[in-house]
């Protein structure tokens, strides 16, 4: 009897393709950045401040 990949996962040596590890961190660290615009005044509420001024000039690249 051939060993198929659906037997592979009961035994636990599976691992997740690096591309769809990508994928979900940056579809969640977009979620965060989201989630903290959409609750600024919440946050500002409990002391987390979100600056809304641009970056001095100086800081920036060429």
């Amino acid at each position: 009897m051939v060993q198929t990949d659906r037997n592979r996962s009961l035994t636990g040596e599976t691992s997740a393709h690096p591309l769809l590890l990508y994928i979900a961190i940056s579809l969640l660290t977009v979620f965060g950045i989201l989630q903290a615009e959409i609750h600024r005044e919440s946050l500002q509420g409990v002391g987390v401040t979100i600056s809304t001024q641009p970056a001095d000039g100086r800081f920036l690249g060429p």
